[in-house]
């Protein structure tokens, strides 16, 4: 092992000193604020029952337990610590987030005349109730 640590600090232009200096220091003030406010937000995962991602984690940080902490530190920590929240659905992907519950029924509209088309041409469509906080919005 020592001639490893010799080889390594030549290589790398170092002391053996500084070397065991460094592996003897105790942990630094970052690296213990780090520590905690990972089983902080492994808590506030849990307790979302995993589907919190960074931006809520960070709300609830921030406005729940009146911590100051950045988002991309939220997004470090929940990085590193291998934690991800549910991805985002829209309304349109039915049974993403709930596998066990049954697809909703489709309703097919009943066949249709285009009165500029040729009368034998029919047209057939599906419908689904599919509505996003964007269309909302254009309707008002």
């Amino acid at each position: 092992m020592m001639a490893s640590v010799q080889v390594a600090c030549r290589v790398l232009d170092l002391s053996e000193s500084g070397y065991y200096e460094w592996r003897n220091r105790p942990p630094s003030a970052r690296t213990l604020r780090h520590a905690w406010l990972t089983d902080l937000i492994r808590k506030i995962h849990a307790d979302s029952r995993g589907t919190y991602g960074a931006r809520r984690v960070h709300a609830e940080l921030t406005l729940g337990h009146s911590i100051a902490i950045g988002h991309g530190a939220v997004e470090f920590l929940m990085k590193h610590a291998g934690i991800k929240g549910l991805p985002a659905t829209s309304a349109c992907a039915p049974n993403r987030r709930h596998p066990s519950r049954p697809p909703r029924p489709v309703r097919v509209a009943a066949p249709t005349r285009n009165s500029s088309a040729p009368p034998s041409r029919r047209y057939c469509g599906t419908t689904r109730r599919c509505t996003s906080l964007n269309s909302r919005k254009r309707q008002r």
